[in-house]
């Protein structure tokens, strides 16, 4: 296979998921949505999708279409993109190279063959890239993509563990905070998956997120924030399928930042209100007996 190493962070494609196009940073630029597409495909079945392709420059442009594979290449993210004859036969494009005039944008469809496909997981990506207008070395050339992530007739393993867990043995915020690493246990080379990792704040409630893509013997931190009032030790725990890591905190967050300081504040000036008033009433006591003891010598 020849292999193309090509600078992309998967953190930075899952941090813009929530967007609805990626913008390329060199000009000219492209965009292109959605950024992920996942599928579960049955024997010999079809499928058919599409991305959605747009040219925001002020210049009509070429655009390449490319089907590639990728994969990790460390425990930040990264991803290479490789070419496989195999999944370019199994992914079908409706164009090659399409031409896109200044702002406006075009809707590519493309159809999965799983008959073509590698059985268990698949990772491909739709490649697209702008065509230089001129062959000198100034020439510039935008390039974004689509993620496929898809099972064929069936997944990969799915074994993972907790391998580390940090969080602030005081925390004082919005909320509680701690990071953990999650590592892809499995051998298996080229298969990898979403982990399900649960964060639990006993006595409070748990909650289940869906941690980044793994491949196998990949390692990857996750950062878990949780929004909320609470007040007191908390223990907190991570786990995933049957690893798990915990740490004991004290937590004072939410509201209580400010219920704390003025509930101790009022009981500091309660304690002061008192300590005076019980002086106050052992003085007048004092001087009540030095008259009575003056009257009774008089007499």
């Amino acid at each position: 296979m020849k292999k193309l190493l090509f600078s992309l962070s998967f953190a930075a494609i899952l941090s813009l998921l929530g967007s609805d196009y990626v913008y390329a940073s060199n000009l000219p630029s492209i965009t292109m949505a959605p950024l992920k597409y996942e599928t579960q495909l049955g024997k010999n079945e079809l499928k058919k999708g599409y991305v959605d392709i747009g040219n925001p420059s002020n210049s009509d442009t070429t655009i390449q279409l490319q089907i590639q594979g990728f994969r990790q290449i460390d425990d930040n993210g990264a991803l290479e993109f490789y070419t496989d004859p195999s999944l370019a036969e199994g992914i079908m494009l409706d164009f090659n190279s399409v031409d896109i005039k200044s702002k406006e944008g075009m809707r590519i469809y493309f159809l999965i063959d799983a008959a073509k496909l590698p059985k268990g997981d698949v990772f491909a990506a739709i490649m697209a890239s702008t065509v230089p207008k001129t062959t000198n070395g100034s020439a510039q050339s935008a390039r974004v993509g689509t993620l496929l992530i898809m099972t064929n007739e069936g997944h990969g393993p799915r074994e993972a563990m907790i391998t580390w867990l940090t969080a602030p043995w005081l925390q004082i915020g919005d909320g509680l905070e701690a990071n953990i690493a999650v590592k892809n246990t499995t051998t298996k080379k080229d298969t990898g998956f979403f982990p399900e990792v649960t964060f639990t704040a006993q006595p409070y409630a748990s909650k289940t997120v869906q941690g980044p893509l793994l491949f196998a013997g990949r390692e990857r931190s996750i950062a878990y924030t949780q929004p909320g009032n609470y007040f007191g030790p908390i223990y907190l725990k991570s786990a995933v399928a049957s690893s798990e890591q915990g740490k004991w905190i004290f937590a004072i967050t939410g509201y209580w930042r400010w219920v704390i300081p003025i509930f101790v504040a009022a009981v500091l000036a309660t304690l002061r209100f008192r300590k005076k008033g019980t002086r106050g009433i052992s003085l007048r006591r004092t001087t009540s007996d030095k008259s009575t003891r003056s009257y009774r010598t008089r007499r």
